[in-house]
């Protein structure tokens, strides 16, 4: 499956929980400025980093397939995909993205995937930990 990320411009002034519906910005939780300072300075590799990831989720059929009772169904995916939050502490980063499927006929919320991350202070970098999938 190929991705193609699709990016919200309507602004996220309540910081709000995202929908495709909605179409707003992510929502950005930082404990703290400094944090905001450090994503902006790490988030291009980053999100490259990310896009393998979600890419190499979607293709493993371990994780995706179309048999029966499965979840996620590669079949209902349009592949697009939005990111929807943004949370970062001093050891551990998140970034939950979202996926549209047309499982109800239209296009619409799929899947949720969170790709989280930790900061390993002996070697000074975010290293990747987990992809947690949700159903939307």
């Amino acid at each position: 499956m190929q991705l193609k990320q699709i990016v919200f411009k309507k602004e996220n002034i309540n910081n709000e929980y995202v929908t495709y519906e909605n179409a707003l910005k992510p929502k950005i939780v930082f404990s703290n400025n400094k944090l905001r300072d450090l994503f902006d300075n790490i988030s291009e590799e980053l999100f490259l980093k990310i896009d393998k990831l979600l890419e190499e989720y979607l293709n493993n059929e371990e994780l995706c397939n179309n048999d029966d009772g499965f979840f996620p169904q590669p079949k209902y995916m349009t592949g697009e995909w939005y990111l929807s939050k943004i949370y970062m502490d001093e050891d551990y980063l998140s970034v939950e993205t979202c996926f549209i499927g047309t499982d109800t006929g239209k296009k619409d919320d799929y899947l949720g995937l969170e790709v989280c991350f930790y900061f390993d202070k002996e070697k000074g970098i975010w290293l990747f930990d987990s992809i947690n999938s949700v159903a939307l």
